[in-house]
């Protein structure tokens, strides 16, 4: 694929990716009050609680085989389904394993995770079904499948939010279960019908090379995704344990509410990061330098953005019960900005396949998010988690920045630009958390801010400006990406 195909494609993917979120967005919006208003407050912390220990646990039984994906479709080049067939086989093999291990041992297991082993059973089942649809998407994603993964980025928030409701409206007890199978039904159905597809596509292929390979990249990254996963849900995890239900509830509930702005620039950086690999793999370093502006700087307007309006957006719609989540949510979103800085950086470690300090950097920043929860959380309650998160993601950034110096001494990213911004949104959080009552000197705060950054940054503004004042034009955007 030459440049001008690539950008065209990356910035269409990231365009629709938008679309798709704006979407979910809206029925997320819809879903949470309706939820919050036929779930209790115990049965949502029950929830999270369960998908919290699935995700962690779908990370080692299927050896996080789907980070392998990116660097081996530029290694095996035509050889693709091969590559798919090979990991997927590999992954279900070592899910069967892991099964065995539980039910050996599923009774100390389950007193330590507390979950029934019904639940268990549960999870190893979703695990499953859903191993193919992670796999197929993040496929798409590297080969640029813009309409595949729009549809399906379009569909999944309002068929799992529909059934989620439906399930949970039609359960008399333990509601929290519908909660969970209906979250996850829409990527069980496709999982299921990618997993025949995989198969089939690759004609059972295995081969010992890929399997290796595979193994090579992805067995050291489990510890960094772990770390991720203890990062981002022990706080709620150690909330459970040290003040119950209802408190892990309402704060898994601010946690949603900061995870629309993760899903919307996470999946703006879907597009992205495959095509920083193909940049570097050509020398091409300067060109991720003056794009990643752009994207940084969108990211920090969604953040001051949301954590701007939340107050109004949680006393409007949301059950009583839940307003307390108001002082919550501002850390947790600083806290958004700062995983969603550190993927710059991680991006130029897993390209240079320098795993281990991914690894050292993921672990020590989640051993401080622990440490801190530990002591803060029985002191002063289950809110203090919110700002242990957002010192743990900090300093996540912080020690990527490291290491990714260490690794590659070219000027990547403009360093000072990030700088600058990180220091205006610590200090809006904290104004935001002060005045978390008063909406005008908030919203004056985000205009005054906005109007700067216009003002000191217009270039890397007005390429954008000029796009949409320019109409029919869109396609003119992918000129950004290429050199």
């Amino acid at each position: 694929m030459n440049q001008e195909n690539d950008g065209k494609k990356t910035i269409n993917s990231a365009f629709l990716y938008s679309i798709a979120n704006i979407i979910s967005i809206v029925v997320s919006m819809i879903a949470i009050p309706i939820l919050t208003n036929i779930l209790k407050t115990e049965d949502m912390g029950l929830a999270v609680s369960f998908n919290t220990i699935k995700t962690i646990l779908s990370y080692i039984v299927l050896l996080s085989i789907y980070t392998t994906i990116d660097k081996s479709i530029l290694e095996f080049k035509g050889k693709k389904k091969e590559y798919l067939s090979t990991i997927y086989i590999v992954s279900n093999i070592s899910l069967f394993i892991f099964f065995l291990i539980y039910l050996i041992f599923k009774n100390p297991i389950n007193s330590i995770l507390g979950l029934s082993t019904n639940l268990m059973y549960l999870m190893f089942i979703i695990i499953f079904c859903t191993n193919a649809f992670t796999l197929y998407t993040t496929y798409w994603n590297f080969e640029n499948k813009s309409i595949k993964n729009f549809i399906v980025s379009l569909l999944s928030s309002p068929v799992a939010q529909f059934v989620s409701i439906l399930l949970v409206m039609l359960m008399t007890n333990n509601k929290y279960i519908g909660r969970i199978i209906g979250i996850d039904s829409f990527y069980i159905i496709l999982g299921i019908i990618f997993g025949i597809s995989i198969l089939i596509n690759g004609k059972l292929y295995f081969n010992k090379k890929y399997a290796k390979y595979a193994l090579a990249i992805c067995i050291p990254i489990i510890p960094h995704l772990i770390s991720q996963m203890l990062l981002a849900q022990s706080d709620l995890i150690m909330i459970k344990y040290f003040t119950g239900n209802s408190t892990a509830g309402i704060y898994s509930l601010a946690y949603t509410i900061s995870s629309v702005l993760y899903t919307i620039l996470f999946q703006l950086l879907r597009p992205w990061s495959p095509w920083v690999y193909r940049r570097l793999d050509n020398d091409d370093y300067q060109s991720v330098n003056s794009k990643s502006k752009l994207f940084i700087i969108l990211g920090f307007i969604l953040s001051i953005g949301l954590m701007t309006i939340s107050p109004e957006l949680i006393n409007i719609f949301l059950n009583s019960d839940y307003h307390s989540a108001i002082y919550i949510v501002p850390s947790l979103i600083l806290g958004v900005f700062f995983q969603f800085i550190y993927v710059f950086f991680y991006d130029v470690e897993y390209f240079h396949k320098k795993t281990k300090y991914i690894t050292i950097s993921s672990f020590g920043a989640a051993l401080l998010n622990i440490i801190l929860n530990l002591i803060l959380i029985p002191k002063f309650g289950y809110m203090a988690a919110g700002y242990t998160t957002a010192i743990g993601y900090m300093f996540l950034a912080l020690f990527h920045y490291t290491y990714m110096r260490k690794i590659d001494k070219r000027e990547i990213y403009n360093i000072k630009y990030i700088k600058t911004l990180s220091l205006i949104i610590i200090v809006f959080t904290l104004l935001n958390i002060i005045f978390v009552n008063i909406a005008l000197i908030r919203y004056l705060l985000f205009t005054i801010i906005f109007i700067y950054l216009f003002i000191k940054y217009y270039k890397d503004y007005s390429s954008i400006l000029k796009i949409y004042i320019n109409k029919n034009k869109f396609i003119h955007l992918s000129k950004l990406f290429n050199k």
